[in-house]
């Protein structure tokens, strides 16, 4: 008996909806993504705040490195940066990054690193 190719493509679809893990909802935490549970607890909260502290902390390592290369190398061309920018620059560089509560250092960090990227590619311009 030969079954239609659309036909068992649909079963085999169907199958792959249905959940293997334990628990009344099939593996599905209450977000709807796997594990939720184990995310939901205090320490994977505090693991996961840290781990993204982490990642913003190298991003603005890495986007402080960016403007400044910008701004030495613009000096080394002799291309003018106008005296606005180079003082926002000087801003950027000298903000203070420092709050007690992780989420607010990583909002800071957020906006210092979309700063200095912006204000990398204005000095790249000229």
């Amino acid at each position: 008996m030969r079954v239609p190719v659309p036909c068992l493509a649909f079963l085999v679809l169907l199958c792959g909806c249905y959940g293997t893990g334990g628990g009344a909802d099939g593996g599905w935490g209450a977000d709807g993504g796997w594990g939720a549970e184990a995310a939901s607890s205090p320490e994977a909260g505090t693991a996961d705040t840290a781990t993204r502290l982490a990642d913003w902390e190298a991003q603005w390592a890495e986007a402080k490195r960016e403007v400044t290369e910008a701004r030495a190398e613009a000096v080394a061309a002799g291309t003018p940066v106008a005296p606005e920018l180079d003082a926002e620059v000087t801003e950027l560089l000298d903000r203070n990054l420092q709050s007690p509560d992780p989420e607010v250092r990583i909002d800071q960090l957020q906006d210092a690193v979309s700063d200095a990227l912006r204000l990398a590619e204005l000095v790249s311009i000229g």
